[in-house]
């Protein structure tokens, strides 16, 4: 069983932060139920509680990222700046990055 890290956009547009969890939520947890029903530890930053502010959430999120044995990126990952800097980290700590359609 590996852990995977969901990486996706959850802030985009500027939108208050709550407003845009309620958004994606919906397309992470899609993605974690598959990867949950497969036996994977899943990670997902739409499931933790809520944050005063996009740093807090992201603080949060780089020790998920530095827990996790994979990173699974999530359509559109590449327009959000937090994904990125996920990305970023989980690729300078060797954690593998994979999109999340080729995760079995």
């Amino acid at each position: 069983m590996s852990t995977i890290y969901l990486s996706g956009p959850i802030s985009l547009g500027g939108k208050a932060i709550d407003e845009e969890i309620r958004r994606f939520s919906a397309v992470f947890a899609e993605h974690a139920a598959r990867l949950r029903a497969a036996g994977h530890n899943v990670l997902n930053p739409c499931e933790v509680p809520p944050e005063p502010s996009w740093e807090a959430y992201m603080r949060h999120g780089m020790r998920a990222v530095a827990a996790a044995d994979l990173v699974a990126v999530l359509p559109r990952w590449e327009e959000s700046r937090g994904a990125r800097l996920e990305v970023f980290v989980a690729r300078e700590l060797r954690i593998p990055v994979l999109y999340v359609g080729d995760v079995a």
